[in-house]
């Protein structure tokens, strides 16, 4: 138990970084690496002069950087200067890296600056040449020393480009040469997403800029039915552990012993909204006409192998109750035998024949998958750094056992996964959406659901709640802000109208608000296109889930402890 509060303290702190810190040094929006991210970022007032500490996990790297929009420069070359004040606490290295962005994305220029190692407050002024940059990404990074915490003390940052502070070439004022006109939007009237141009490709990814929205939900539920009953979706994969899907198919095959309000349990601390809960329900009801049936399937895998664990229980024991076999329940004890490796569960598959009597052959391939994984990535930092390379294999594996050739299939996740451009940093962490491009080419497609303005509800780490809150109205140079400028309510932009070269900020909001809710992207080279939407609203929960306790490790301790409790009555 102890380690896994550890361990979720590590993984949260990543998305509280943002947050913690509001001084002078972090006037630009820093980000950490979800891979080498650092041990503590925190505001450190008692240092003089006031400022930022960060601490290693001993050689371990930690890293965080942030991008600079240079758009507006228009020059070949610049020359980049950094000047940085700090000092430094038993750590092995500690340098600057440069990376100048180009046309669509691309990284033409990468420059390492080493920074000296120094106890006392010292100012380094680095300087690097960059090519075409549109963007300008800048990235600490620091190492410890073995066994030890490293600590980075950092006051004032300034950077310079051809000798003028970046600060004063501020893109506030600088008007965007995107104009959109009318004609350059589909109006969406009446839910006619078959007409949009992505409506057949064999891969459609949604991806909702923010989490927590009935609105997103709504749209996203509508284009899922829509591709359902005109382009031959099969597969729906939606950003949930797959082990926890299990039982959710159960019940859309038909199985009286798994029920819809299990289900709603499930999804009682998601954000996801109630459409969802009709979605599977209307797909029950599909399946019952159409020949070729539709599958709903979890895209993710639990962070915590116990949670892993518990959601293949539940579903056994489900099973168990049906069939009352013993082999099943032999497979429900070992699942809660937490040092027992998953192999043994497996065994039992191979003894009684992947259980033909119980499973079809899809169903059984499927679980049969999703154990070797389980059992593979047992490491919980694992599993969470790499979440999206795991989210590709789980798609790639359901492609290609599960689709037929005739066959599509529609995912929906946050777009910052599903975008399929390499994030924008020099760091190697790629999104679920760029393993899927580079596999599918251009049967993959991303669209993204953007809005103007609205509330969402978030889960508020800091609180271990749930809470309402307001979006900011869209920024100026934003491409929801342009968008929004056509006085529609809800419309599609192809990026057919945007070129390589047209950087625009965008919203970009998980499961809880960030201080900065936009940053800088280059739209053409993340997605298809765009749905706007004016105004959306949060996810409405019941009053007694609004209030419930959030917390990671309790909600999981809470679900094994109740397994344990099942199974004792088994046993009896």
């Amino acid at each position: 138990m102890k380690k896994i509060l550890v361990l979720l303290l590590l993984l949260s702190q990543c998305y509280l970084f943002a947050e913690s810190i509001n001084k002078d040094f972090l006037r630009y929006n820093w980000t950490e690496n979800p891979k080498d991210f650092f041990l503590k970022s925190s505001d450190d007032s008692t240092a003089y002069p006031h400022s930022l500490l960060l601490e290693t996990m001993g050689e371990k790297k930690g890293a965080m950087g942030c991008i600079f929009p240079t758009f507006h420069i228009n020059k070949t070359v610049s020359k980049i200067e950094v000047k940085v004040k700090y000092k430094t606490e038993d750590c092995k290295e500690l340098y600057l890296t440069v990376g100048s962005i180009g046309e669509g994305e691309r990284i033409n220029l990468i420059d390492t600056l080493q920074l000296p190692l120094n106890k006392e407050w010292t100012v380094s002024t680095q300087s690097a040449i960059v090519d075409n940059p549109l963007l300008l990404n800048l990235t600490i990074v620091a190492s410890g020393v073995k066994q030890k915490k490293g600590k980075i003390w950092m006051s004032d940052l300034d950077i310079f480009i051809d000798g003028k502070n970046i600060d004063e070439l501020s893109t506030n004022s600088h008007e965007n040469n995107v104009i959109l006109k009318k004609e350059d939007v589909i109006r969406l009237e009446n839910n006619n997403f078959k007409d949009l141009p992505f409506s057949e490709k064999k891969i459609l990814a949604i991806g909702e800029t923010v989490h927590g929205s009935s609105t997103m939900n709504d749209f996203a539920v509508e284009m899922i039915k829509n591709r359902i009953v005109n382009n031959n979706c099969r597969i729906v994969l939606l950003e949930i552990p797959l082990e926890l899907s299990f039982y959710i198919n159960r019940y859309i095959a038909g199985d009286q012993y798994f029920k819809l309000d299990t289900i709603s349990t499930y999804f009682n601390d998601k954000l996801y909204s109630d459409s969802f809960i009709s979605l599977i329900r209307w797909i029950k009801e599909y399946n019952l006409t159409s020949k070729e049936k539709v599958l709903f399937l979890g895209l993710d895998m639990n962070s915590i192998p116990l949670k892993s664990r518990v959601d293949l229980f539940n579903f056994f024991y489900t099973l168990n109750a049906e069939f009352n076999n013993n082999e099943l329940n032999t497979i429900c004890k070992l699942l809660l035998e937490t040092k027992t490796p998953l192999k043994n569960v497996l065994s039992i598959f191979d003894a009684n024949h992947d259980f033909e009597n119980i499973f079809n052959k899809k169903e059984s391939k499927l679980i049969r998958y999703s154990i070797e994984a389980i059992d593979q990535t047992s490491d919980s930092y694992y599993r969470f750094i790499s979440r999206d390379s795991t989210m590709y294999e789980n798609a790639k594996f359901v492609i290609n056992n599960l689709l037929d050739a005739n066959q599509s299939i529609t995912i929906f996740e946050h777009f910052r996964h599903v975008n399929y451009n390499p994030e924008l940093t020099i760091l190697d962490h790629y999104p679920f959406g760029y393993y899927m491009r580079n596999k599918y080419k251009s049967d993959y497609s991303c669209i993204a659901l953007a809005a103007d303005s609205g509330t969402i509800l978030s889960s508020n780490l800091k609180d271990s709640n749930f809470k309402i809150e307001k979006l900011e109205p869209a920024l100026s140079g934003s491409i929801e802000s342009l968008i929004n400028e056509l006085k529609i309510d809800s419309c599609y932009l192809s990026m057919e109208r945007l070129t390589c070269s047209d950087v625009l900020k965008m919203r970009y909001i998980g499961n809880r608000m960030r201080k900065d809710e936009f940053g800088f992207i280059i739209p053409k080279s993340r997605m298809d296109g765009v749905i706007f939407i004016k105004k959306v609203a949060e996810i409405h929960k019941r009053n007694n889930i609004l209030k419930m306790n959030l917390n990671i490790d309790g909600l999981i301790m809470n679900s094994y402890i109740q397994a344990l409790q099942k199974m004792k009555m088994i046993k009896k």
